[in-house]
């Protein structure tokens, strides 16, 4: 996979800000715009990268011309005339040969995992290309997007006018209470793209459109998945945004911080005590030590390390207000694992249960030297272990939180890798217990995991063979059967 970035424009609505400097290398905290975008996508697994450039496109070639820094690869490439967003990928059609790639707008700032829900989403269907999107209430703002039952892209229109907004009422697109899918403007294409974007007619406008191509791509029959961005999503347009977000939250490149959103819900990074990013940098240099290491866009990760990446990023999306302490359990939950194999007690059900006990209490005193490292108080460290430990479970709203998180963690990333081990039935019974531990809520978003065809089919069967669809507290008391792997 790689990636392309679009940043010919000189951004006019800026003002004097982009006199010497194109859009995209405006700093945001210390950091030009596109270099957030870079990292972000370099985080995902990215290493080649083209970059269109345009408006003092020397400023953006001199500061990225030392690829190195980034871990990359990066080409560039002008775009002479600038005639619209249709035709700026074309400038890089020679670097893009025959590989599927990313392409993004260089003044978009999403939350840095937004990339690798992007992969995920993509890889997990025969897709064309994938759209993301943004929900909103004013249906006159942007390109509306329409997406069928298996959030495909079905119909887009790009700021309709009322007379359109009419004709979509009319066929129940739009409905009171319906969610208002507005274009983010980040895809992933295959280079067939280039086929349509060949044959654009200018528009109205009198430039080149790429939503037309998307039109196009539509018409023809190629399936666009879509993907909603989760957290915040940022059109760097104007003085007053880029104001906004020197302000505001930090784009932290890291899941366990939120991304801001116009309305947010949870607590601001101020109100995390001084202590959260230190204990967060030590749980994580501990993880990194992880030797076993687990593919991830061609990128060698920890093992560990990336689990507790993807546990907090779920904990943030099922309770985007989580505490502090929570965060934190979520980080250390399966600190260090490696260090107590399952090998350390016989291979017996008894020796099982004796080993899961062990990691509970391992994890729940490893968090807390590091916490104290860190200058937390025995109150927070108390929560952190509890939760660590699921005393508390299904009592506590967080365990249920956590525990939620950690069933989806398990269905998204290890379901498809234990079943190819595992017999059927087996699976179905692991499946079954997975779903009894897990709320209403999160069961609903189980069921809109990208899974594989195989792993869909088991599901259905395990849910069709009698799984509760409600949660069940005591079923938490029922370790799985699975002594190898980390179910929840």
């Amino acid at each position: 996979m790689k990636a392309v970035i679009l940043a010919a424009g000189k951004g006019t609505r800026m003002g004097g800000l982009t006199t010497d400097l194109p859009k995209p290398m405006l700093c945001v905290q210390g950091k030009p715009i596109l270099e957030h975008i870079l990292t972000g996508l370099v985080s995902a697994g990215l290493r080649h990268f083209f970059i269109v450039t345009g408006f003092r496109g020397e400023v953006i070639e001199q500061y990225f011309g030392d690829a190195k820094k980034w871990n990359a690869h990066i080409s560039f490439g002008r775009q002479r005339v600038q005639d619209g967003t249709g035709k700026a990928p074309e400038v890089a059609r020679e670097f893009v040969g025959d590989d599927d790639f990313v392409l993004t707008y260089g003044d978009i700032l999403v939350p840095p995992p937004t990339y690798q829900d992007m992969l995920r989403r993509y890889g997990a269907g025969h897709y064309s290309g994938l759209v993301t999107c943004t929900a909103g209430e004013d249906v006159s703002k942007g390109g509306l997007l329409f997406f069928d039952r298996e959030f495909c892209l079905e119909k887009l229109v790009e700021k309709p006018n009322a007379a359109q907004l009419r004709q979509l009422q009319g066929e129940g697109r739009l409905r009171p209470g319906d969610p208002v899918w507005y274009n983010a403007g980040i895809y992933i294409f295959k280079p067939l793209l280039f086929d349509f974007t060949a044959q654009l007619a200018k528009s109205p406008r009198g430039e080149y459109e790429l939503t037309d191509a998307l039109g196009a791509l539509l018409a023809a029959g190629h399936r666009l998945a879509g993907l909603q961005i989760q957290g915040r999503w940022v059109d760097v347009r104007d003085p007053q945004v880029l104001a906004a977000l020197e302000q505001g939250e930090p784009l932290a490149h890291s899941a366990m911080i939120p991304p801001a959103n116009p309305h947010p819900t949870g607590p601001r990074m101020e109100s995390l005590s001084p202590s959260f990013q230190l204990a967060i940098e030590k749980f994580d240099a501990e993880n990194a030590r992880d030797p076993n290491l687990e593919m991830v866009q061609g990128v060698p990760r920890p093992r560990e390390l990336l689990y507790a990446e993807r546990l907090s990023e779920w904990v943030l999306r099922l309770a985007p207000d989580a505490s502090e302490s929570l965060r934190l359990a979520a980080r250390c939950q399966h600190i260090c694992r490696w260090l107590i194999p399952r090998q350390s007690q016989p291979m017996t059900r008894a020796g099982y249960l004796r080993w899961r006990s062990d990691l509970k209490e391992f994890h729940a005193q490893t968090a807390a030297k590091i916490l104290r490292q860190a200058g937390y108080a025995d109150a927070i460290i108390c929560q952190v272990q509890d939760l660590n430990r699921k005393r508390n479970f299904p009592r506590d709203p967080e365990s249920r939180v956590l525990e939620d998180a950690l069933c989806l963690v398990f269905l998204e990333f290890q379901f498809a890798a234990l079943a190819d081990k595992m017999g059927e039935d087996k699976m179905i019974n692991t499946v079954q217990k997975t779903w009894k531990k897990m709320t209403p809520a999160a069961q609903a978003r189980a069921l809109a995991l990208p899974l594989g065809p195989k792993e869909r089919a088991l599901v259905r069967r395990a849910l069709q063979a009698g799984a509760n669809p409600g949660p069940s507290p005591s079923a938490s008391s029922t370790p799985s059967a699975t002594p190898t792997t980390s179910t929840p």
